[in-house]
This record gives structure tokens, sequence and C-alpha cells, in this order.
């Protein structure tokens, strides 16, 4: 596979030397962010960048296309709950919001 690309020194293309899903590769590395940020990254002197040799080097775990599959459906799954559950709480704020303002108002009025 071959893809013409620009990329300034600051900004790096991550081309993995094994078979992988693309949706995988973003979760897989969102899950080690903090790992990431902590331990491969340097500061320059305008800007952060990554340790590419050492990233390159870092053991990420990617496991055979068919296991990505499932574990890309299931952590969607997840986020689908947790969009509902986040849902149902903005829901049941805004119920209680409406509740308080209703009985603020009742008791200043002397009811």
């Amino acid at each position: 596979n071959s893809v013409d690309a620009s990329v300034n020194q600051d900004i790096k293309v991550i081309i993995p030397y094994v078979k992988a899903q693309s949706r995988y590769i973003m979760l897989m590395l969102k899950g080690f962010e903090e790992y990431i940020l902590r331990q491969l990254v340097k500061q320059g002197m305008t800007v952060q960048s990554l340790k590419y040799t050492e990233f390159e080097n870092e053991p990420f775990p990617i496991p055979p296309l068919e296991e990505q599959h499932r574990i890309v459906r299931r952590i969607e799954e997840l986020f689908a709950i947790c969009d509902r559950f986040k849902a149902q709480l903005q829901q049941r704020q805004a119920v209680n919001e409406r509740l308080v303002k209703g009985l603020v108002g009742e008791v200043l009025e002397g009811g």
C-alpha cells in the first residue's frame, strides 16, 4: 500500500508493521494516552513532540485482526451504553433543576 502524504516535522505518521484495523489502533493509543504523554513526549522550545524512536519501539498490543474487530465492537457497545447513561443523567439533572427552582420559588412566595 502506498499513499502520498506530506507532513511537517512535528507530525508523525503511524503505519503498523502488522495488519491492523485503524479504529483499533486509535482506541488502543487512546487507552495508552496518559502513558504516552507521561513517558514518550519531550518538551521542545516551542512545541511538545513525540520521542519517536522510543514510541516506535514500544510494545503496544496488536492482537490478530479478528480479535481487533471483536474488541472494537465491544468498546463501541460500551460507548453507546455510556452515551445513554449520559443522556439520562442530563435529563434527570434538568428535572432536578426545575424542581429546585419551583421549591425555592414556592418558599420565597410564602407557600
